[in-house]
């Protein structure tokens, strides 16, 4: 969905308004990065992100995971949060569980799986992130050169866990076993669906509790159809 960053998704907000918003519930604005890249079609996002207050960084246009390594670098990262910019339920309450673990300085890697094995950023539910040590990035640099792996960051980790010391949370009530929720826009149909239910629980724009999140979804047949195909439709 071309241009989807950019179009008002509730109340003149964007998608990255939603999410930057949710992310200041639980980081300072100078620990925010918005990665994007040097195309002039991505100008108005860095004034979006100078408009909130947070860092901007312009990289590489395909090989996201050198854009990330580079961003690091440039603001003297040791970890990072990876977040998904088309989440607008972005969750700041499952957010702040990876930093609890991470911060324990056991691991390289943390995020959330489901019981059998499945890592939660393969998934469509799109209320995950995913936290890691800058090295871990750079080592997953030096192993492969593969188009996948250079544009979706940590696809490799999920085929080659034994690699580093990883965590693997439980995904946390109520969403465990429910692969049957799709939160994340990748379709015109997504943003209309997902824009609908953001403004029937977020009419201020304040970042919804997931217990009421789920709630509405199960009341409403129609949408859970529309998740469906829409998953169907679209791997991840």
């Amino acid at each position: 969905m071309p241009g989807k960053m950019l179009k008002p998704f509730f109340g003149g907000l964007t998608i990255p308004d939603v999410i930057i918003g949710n992310l200041k519930n639980v980081l300072a604005s100078d620990q925010i990065i918005l990665a994007t890249t040097r195309e002039p079609g991505d100008d108005a996002l860095v004034e979006l992100g100078k408009k909130h207050g947070i860092n901007v960084f312009r990289g590489d246009t395909n090989d996201v995971l050198k854009r990330f390594l580079d961003a690091a670098d440039h603001f003297g990262l040791t970890d990072v949060i990876r977040i998904c910019a088309d989440n607008p339920f972005l969750s700041s309450v499952y957010v702040r569980q990876l930093m609890v673990e991470h911060a324990k300085g056991l691991t390289d890697y943390v995020t959330f799986a489901f019981p059998d094995g499945t890592p939660i950023m393969k998934t469509h539910i799109g209320l995950f992130a995913e936290i890691m040590k800058v090295s871990f990035l750079r080592d997953i640099a030096t192993r492969t050169e593969e188009k996948l792996y250079r544009e979706h960051v940590t696809n490799f980790v999920y085929e080659n866990r034994h690699l580093w010391n990883t965590s693997f949370l439980p995904v946390p009530e109520p969403f465990a076993n429910r692969k049957d929720i799709r939160l994340t826009i990748d379709t015109p149909e997504d943003f209309q669906n997902i824009a609908a239910l953001f403004g029937q629980l977020c009419p201020t724009g304040a970042e919804v509790q997931p217990e009421a999140l789920i709630v509405a979804i199960d009341q409403n047949l129609e949408l859970r159809q529309q998740m469906a195909i829409q998953i169907a439709i679209n791997s991840k």
